[in-house]
């Protein structure tokens, strides 16, 4: 694998996420204050090696703002009904029935967990591309005022993992006590196996098979927030923060800390983080161990180089509801002296983006990209070449066959001179409020 996320720990770390987490759909209860101390922000406690991280800073706002968004009241208008009331159904059979059944819950049993920060982390946890460890996955929950709620869920889990006779055990880190999981294939729930194929193993020659080390979860609670892991090393570092030590976070991250003050300042609903620099660099050096592993002969450090992804150092996204609508951000951040490739095709020119004269008043929808059609035409060429001679050919016999196709039509038309050729720095479009209908007299 690329990234050493086990299918074992993946799918089991999800299976108690679900047994822990409600739909998101459900009704938000009246809230009594906080009985314990704020819990830090998620960047003040996750590693600093932390890769990608999915954060919620407010559980409860996002949810109220879930319920005021068009597409929530799209989908409980009365004409949508009987659609919503199938496909809950068929998802309640197939889905979240056996999921309760294997695990021995209710999953509307926890509907009012989420009340703080939600963060979903993957950490490196000493993976380099060159060695067996893998990445190490943490889930933050906030549940607030609901912390006895919370202990009462985890006992039950632990009394369902006792009495199906796994051998728990438990771990003391900084104070704080977890329960240890052991992580077995034949633990993963059956309505699970459907979003987690089963993988063809492939043995070469001369290379010694070697099953998979088990691995192990980590289940905790300090005061109102749930901890949940697959790795002592990103635990251990989520409890120091916790409780007074000092280890590296990830707002002392220097790429974080940049994009932490320019994207997520103004504390979005939702946010992602993607540490690229970091996990290029790691995918580059990965070893070719074998003719036989497909991943193994890719070329990654000619294609990251080529498409100029070895020269980004981050990518995030905020998300935000207001009165005026949903607001959505994606941004990338990469020097102007490392923009090759899908990047440099990508990026606009500061030009003036603001609608021109002809654009209607009335106008309900309108975008503008100053982005040099021809430069970009040749910096895509460029990559190909840079990757692949057979790569650049195989782009250029596509443009053979679409000319052929055209010439049918029209013997004069060339695409690369008569479309490639006539590109410009100026892509738009607008839409207009659709006519209103005339209503029967």
């Amino acid at each position: 694998m690329i990234l050493r996320i086990s299918r074992r720990a993946a799918v089991l770390f999800f299976a108690t996420l679900a047994a822990i987490l409600p739909c998101t759909s459900c009704r938000a209860t009246p809230q009594t204050p906080p009985v314990h101390a704020v819990i830090p922000s998620a960047e003040n406690l996750l590693p600093a090696d932390t890769l990608f991280l999915l954060a919620v800073p407010d559980c409860k706002a996002l949810r109220e703002a879930g319920h005021q968004s068009p597409q929530w009241l799209f989908w409980n208008d009365p004409a949508m009904k009987p659609f919503h009331d199938k496909f809950i159904a068929k998802w309640n059979a197939e889905f979240t029935g056996p999921l309760e059944r294997d695990l021995g819950v209710k999953l509307s049993d926890f509907a009012d967990l989420p009340q703080g920060q939600l963060a979903l982390a993957i950490t490196q946890n000493g993976w380099n591309g060159t060695n067996d460890v893998e990445l190490g996955v943490l889930l933050l929950l906030d549940a607030r005022d609901k912390s006895d709620l919370l202990k009462t869920n985890l006992t039950r889990l632990r009394n369902k993992w006792t009495e199906a006779g796994k051998s728990l055990r438990t771990e003391t880190l900084h104070g704080i006590s977890f329960l240890v999981v052991p992580l077995l294939s034949s633990d993963v729930p059956d309505a699970l196996t459907y979003f987690s194929p089963k993988r063809r193993h492939v043995q070469e020659p001369g290379l010694e098979n070697k099953p998979s080390p088990p691995g192990e979860l980590f289940v905790g609670q300090f005061e109102s927030l749930l901890i949940v892991g697959n790795s002592q090393e990103a635990i251990n570092t989520v409890s120091a923060r916790l409780t007074g030590g000092s280890n590296p976070s990830l707002d002392n991250n220097p790429l974080f800390a940049a994009d932490l003050l320019s994207r997520f300042h103004g504390r979005p609903l939702c946010y992602g983080w993607f540490n690229a620099r970091n996990s290029f660099d790691a995918l580059a050096h990965l070893p070719n161990p074998g003719a036989y592993n497909l991943m193994s002969r890719v070329p990654w450090n000619k294609i990251l180089n080529a498409s100029g992804l070895a020269g980004l150092k981050t990518v995030s996204f905020t998300y935000d509801q207001s009165r005026e609508g949903m607001q959505a951000g994606f941004f990338i951040s990469v020097p102007d002296t490392s923009r090759e490739g899908i990047i440099k095709m990508i990026a606009s020119a500061p030009k003036d983006a603001n609608p021109p004269a002809f654009v209607p008043a009335d106008a309900v929808k309108f975008w503008r990209w100053r982005v040099d059609g021809q430069k970009s035409w040749a910096a895509l060429e460029k990559m190909f070449a840079n990757i692949s001679p057979l790569a650049l050919n195989s782009l250029n016999s596509f443009l053979d066959i679409a000319n052929s196709n055209v010439q049918r039509l029209d013997p004069n038309f060339d695409v690369r001179k008569n479309l490639i050729g006539n590109l410009g720095d100026d892509w738009m479009g607008y839409q207009k409020k659709p006519p209103e209908r005339l209503q029967p007299i």
